[in-house]
């Protein structure tokens, strides 16, 4: 060694080495655990930000994944707006024609109507001209009974007057006879 360091030593007190050697120990050993407190800082911070990390990239895949979803769903979406505007065009064409179906419709009612009202009309006649017929019937019956009673009357009549004239008849043949 050097002597200087040794003559420096010697006239060091041996107490005075030890608490200097003990205040370098206890130093270096403040040191060490400052940066092993610092170093676990730093490793929670790493671990923290790590887990920050991971949410992060959870919640980004999570992110793409409804953004897939909700791309997905503006296609249906879109399909579907497609499919209503197809369906609205031909049901406006539906439309359309049943419009002129009722149309069509409408004027043969019309014309259904009129045929209707002539028929009637052709029926109240026809009830009109039964009545008469059923009023001239019950009157041609009437007569006929009357008639019928009448032509009674004088076949009863003729019946009489033809036993009237057989016996007028055999009275004579009678007289003959007696004149005879």
């Amino acid at each position: 060694m050097h002597p200087s360091w040794l003559d420096w030593l010697s006239s060091v007190d041996k107490l005075v080495a030890g608490s200097i050697v003990g205040s370098v120990v206890l130093a270096f050993l403040l040191l060490v655990t400052i940066f092993a407190l610092r170093l676990k800082g730093c490793q929670e911070r790493i671990r923290a930000q790590s887990d920050a990390l991971k949410e992060a990239a959870q919640s980004i895949a999570d992110h793409d994944a409804q953004r897939i979803e909700a791309e997905e769903n503006e296609t249906r979406h879109r399909q579907r707006l497609d499919l209503c505007r197809i369906e609205q065009e031909e049901l406006r064409e539906q439309i359309e024609a049943l419009k002129e179906s009722a149309i069509e419709m409408q004027e043969r009612l019309h014309t259904v109507r009129a045929e209707l009202s002539r028929r009637e009309a052709e029926c109240d006649d026809a009830d009109r001209q039964m009545r008469q017929l059923q009023y001239d019937l019950q009157s041609a019956h009437s007569d006929n009974e009357t008639l019928r009673k009448r032509n009674e009357f004088w076949v009863q009549q003729l019946s009489e007057l033809r036993t009237r004239y057989e016996a007028l008849k055999r009275t004579k043949t009678s007289d003959k006879k007696e004149r005879s």
